[in-house]
């Protein structure tokens, strides 16, 4: 009896420690898919900037045999597509800076890398929590959501409005072209819309406006 009782002890404390082992791989396995989609995103986003970068290097140097002036390439206009939150203060540089061109990819690669990574941390909380990443002061939360909002609405403005398939560089660009340029800039609007406009009225409705925290502000 002793024996049949300290075999049934010891087959039990097994399985709680391989219940216990379970969960922890299944959280070192949730934490490890976190960590390669904070860094496999940003760089592989960059890696293809660096690709449509020679696009359009080789667009170039074709297009200035017949215009000086030939417009923007396919391939920038693709990386700014891709990217657009990045496009306005990179305009905003660009034109006001007499900045080299050198400098002005690694500034706007730099860019890429920090807009991803922060796509990439508010994949994981709204994984984790449905919420997006933002700060921790009420204010500031407001103000960054007000701002992402506006942003998200000027490029649904930039795509209803303003037409812009009407200045490429490209004659009569097909739809096919038109959807590969548009459809990143209409997915961000709608993204940042959505959920920092869901994000707002959380904090108006005083729904745990500290729930989701990622800046130190």
């Amino acid at each position: 009896m002793w024996a049949t009782t300290t075999l049934l002890c010891t087959v039990a404390k097994k399985h709680e420690v391989t219940g216990g082992d379970l969960r922890l791989n299944q959280m070192l396995v949730k934490r490890n898919v976190r960590v390669r989609l904070r860094y496999v995103l940003p760089v592989a986003q960059i890696l293809l900037a660096i690709g449509l970068f020679a696009w359009s290097d080789a667009w170039f140097r074709e297009a200035r045999r017949h215009s000086t002036m030939p417009g923007p390439s396919p391939g920038f206009t693709i990386l700014i597509s891709l990217n657009a939150p990045l496009a306005l203060p990179r305009e905003l540089y660009y034109r006001h800076t007499a900045i080299p061109e050198l400098y002005d990819r690694v500034v706007l690669l730099c860019g890429i890398a920090l807009l991803w990574y922060w796509v990439a941390r508010n994949i994981e909380g709204w994984r984790e929590r449905r919420t997006v990443v933002t700060f921790r002061r009420l204010r500031m939360r407001i103000a960054a959501d007000l701002i992402l909002i506006g942003l998200g609405g000027f490029w649904a403005f930039v795509v209803v409005n303003e037409r812009l398939w009407n200045r490429m560089s490209i004659p009569d660009p097909t739809w096919i072209w038109i959807l590969a340029v548009f459809t990143p800039i209409v997915l961000w609007a709608v993204a940042l819309i959505f959920f920092f406009g869901r994000d707002l009225i959380q904090v108006i409705r005083g729904e745990n406006p500290r729930r989701a925290n990622a800046s130190p502000s």
